[in-house]
């Protein structure tokens, strides 16, 4: 079946409601072990004297995110895809990123870098810019709107990152593809170009309905949100992987190359 907006929601449709028992299961596992995480983070900045109040991620919160969300999070996505595959995979597959670990905690280092440098970037201009114009009531209007377009240039530049590198960490961990770093990063780039368009409608759609399920009483998030999201992001990537292995998105896109790594 070919990849298109359509087919993924329906499939992952499908998917959620024949596997619901499961994905619900590991769903509320996952979200447990992840408030688990919440409290050694704020363990560990209050023991830094972080303000219990700041917004803004610190260098533990990113630490604990690369070294252990990372390749923990990926064990859910995982359980996603087996039960499309039709397996019954055990709770204790939430930890098979643990058997990837380095792969997928350099896979986090390398998007980190990734989607930072581009942040960064904006910063300096804006920077560079406000130090050239002055600190002038005459120069605010100007400084306004170019701030106002750099950030939306910035969160297009972002938009298209979290589209093209949204399969990385599966392409690691997949046991049929197992890919290092780079490759992982490399070819879910290249996966991604010739159905970018669609896949991100179906990523807006997700980001939608993961609101709304939160401001439903955030219940529903839990429920049916996580799992269903999960069902339609395993069920978009095995369609577009069967147009890579059938060559209908062109011959020598996707190798491959596995990684004992």
């Amino acid at each position: 079946m070919q990849f298109t907006f359509d087919a993924a929601f329906t499939k992952g449709g499908s998917l959620f409601k024949s596997r619901y028992g499961g994905l619900l299961a590991a769903t509320l596992v996952f979200i447990l072990i992840l408030v688990g995480v919440g409290l050694v983070k704020a363990f560990f900045n209050t023991a830094l004297g972080v303000a219990p109040n700041q917004t803004s991620l610190t260098a533990t919160d990113h630490l604990i995110d690369i070294f252990f969300t990372n390749p923990f999070g990926a064990g859910i996505v995982l359980i996603a895809l087996l039960h499309l595959r039709g397996e019954s995979p055990a709770m204790g597959t939430l930890f098979a990123g643990f058997r990837r670990y380095w792969p997928l905690v350099g896979i986090g280092v390398l998007l980190t870098l990734i989607f930072a440098a581009p942040i960064v970037v904006a910063a300096l201009f804006l920077g560079l810019g406000f130090l050239l114009t002055g600190d002038t009531s005459a120069a605010m209007p100007a400084i306004t709107v170019t701030a106002i377009l750099v950030g939306l240039v910035l969160i297009c530049i972002l938009i298209v990152l979290s589209t093209k590198l949204i399969f990385s960490s599966l392409l690691c961990i997949d046991p049929r593809t197992r890919l290092g770093v780079c490759d992982s990063i490399a070819t879910s780039w290249r996966m991604t170009g010739p159905v970018f368009w669609p896949l991100l409608g179906l990523i807006i759609v997700m980001g939608l309905i993961l609101i709304g399920t939160i401001i439903v009483l955030v219940l529903p998030l839990f429920f049916v949100g996580i799992p269903l999201c999960l069902a339609i992001t395993v069920s978009a990537y095995e369609l577009i992987m069967s147009e890579q292995d059938t060559g209908e998105m062109g011959s020598g896109q996707f190798t491959g190359k596995t990684t004992a790594s």
